[in-house]
């Protein structure tokens, strides 16, 4: 429950900043690995697998394997479709952000879903 907490605050303080919400086209040489939106797809993907784990398996009492895949499949959709939604409004995908995005999956699988 401790972790849930954890994680919806950091959400709610990651969201709150300015410059999550602007929309501008990337050039691939200005897409650096350690940015402000690498950390921000990190901690989503992050976020995400750890609270849908949680409601999944303890609010739901479902078994962990299935948990588990469902919250990994969860935070691998949101950051592919990041990246489609980034193509549709004249973005480039950027192969850093779902990088980053990785390192959040693999890292809240370890963290939330392993006893």
């Amino acid at each position: 429950m401790n972790y849930l907490l954890l994680i919806t605050c950091h959400l709610f303080l990651v969201t709150n900043q300015p410059d999550t919400l602007r929309i501008s086209s990337r050039d691939t040489q200005h897409d650096k690995w350690f940015a402000k939106d690498k950390f921000h797809h990190f901690s989503y993907s992050l976020g995400i697998v750890g609270l849908s784990y949680h409601i999944y398996h303890c609010q739901f009492n479902n078994d962990n394997p299935g948990a588990r895949t469902l919250a990994i499949s969860l935070g691998a959709c949101a950051g592919i479709g990041k990246e489609i939604w980034d193509k549709l409004t004249g973005n480039n995908i950027s192969y850093k952000d779902l990088t980053a995005d990785l390192l959040g999956i693999a890292i809240g699988t370890l963290l939330f879903t392993f006893p």
